[in-house]
Parts: structure tokens; C-alpha cells; sequence
């Protein structure tokens, strides 16, 4: 009986203790949950910079007489959904024909079958739980190069 009296009397100290555990726990839990909807946030940015600048190439590729202008529309529409624009930076240059890597890229003044063209995105990137760490934004940066294929 004493030993039952005892074990009672120490359970009787620990009603706080889990609160105490989930006190110093829950910061610590919560910023690995943000840190992972942050990551995921961060691969879709990535991902949306790459199919942007792969459209974009593929329209430069497939009418040469498209404007610089035509092709940041487009690439634009493609990321519009996921990405603020404002922090869009779309570059677009080409290449003449070359058998050869590397390639000098220039304006695009005048395309031809078998030139290169190459469109290059950048986006910043801004942190949820990082930014409260100190980490505010991240450049995202993907180009594509393409060869035109068509000159009409």
C-alpha cells in the first residue's frame, strides 16, 4: 500500500510536464513543417522557371520572325499561373550555326534554319519560414537552347 501511495504522489508532480515538452517541442516542429511546404514551394518556382524558358525557346524556334517581345509573352503565359511576373526577368538571345559547342550568343537580328536561339529566366525566389531566419530570397535561374527549325 505505501508503495501505491508513493507512485501516486509522484504522478500527481508530473501534470504539467507534457504541456511543458509540447511548449519547447512545437517551435522546433513547426518550423520543419514550414521549412518543408517552403521546399516544396521552392522545387514548383524551379520547376515553373524551366518550363517557361522552355517554351519560350520552342516558340522562338518555331517562327524565327517572332519578336523578342512575342517570345517573353509567351513565356510569360506559361509561368503566369504560378509565378508573380513583377520578379520575372526573361533574356533572350541567338547564336549563328555552329558544328560545334560553345556557341557566341548575340542579339537576334537575323535567325536562320540551323541558328541557336536561347531564352534565359531568372526569378527571385522569397523565403516564408527562411525569411524569418535571416534567408530572404533565392535567384531561380534556368536558360533553354533550342536550334530554329523554321524560317518562314
Amino acid at each position: 500500500m505505501n508503495a501505491l501511495h508513493r507512485h501516486s504522489q509522484f504522478k500527481s508532480r508530473e501534470h504539467g510536464q507534457s504541456l511543458v515538452e509540447l511548449g519547447l517541442t512545437l517551435p522546433l516542429l513547426l518550423i520543419i513543417l514550414f521549412g518543408v511546404v517552403d521546399l516544396g514551394r521552392l522545387f514548383y518556382a524551379y520547376v515553373t522557371v524551366t518550363n517557361s524558358a522552355r517554351e519560350g525557346a520552342r516558340v522562338g524556334t518555331m517562327n524565327p520572325k517572332n519578336t523578342n517581345n512575342a517570345i517573353k509573352i509567351r513565356a510569360k503565359q506559361e509561368a503566369s499561373n504560378v509565378l508573380n511576373l513583377t520578379d520575372l526577368d526573361i533574356t533572350i538571345d541567338c547564336a549563328a550555326y555552329a558544328d560545334t559547342p560553345p556557341y557566341t550568343y548575340g542579339d537576334c537580328t537575323t535567325k536562320s534554319a540551323g541558328d541557336r536561339i536561347r531564352v534565359k529566366v531568372e526569378y527571385n525566389f522569397e523565403f516564408v519560414t527562411l525569411y524569418l531566419l535571416g534567408f530572404k530570397n533565392l535567384k531561380l535561374s534556368n536558360s533553354t537552347s533550342m536550334a530554329i527549325i523554321r524560317t518562314n
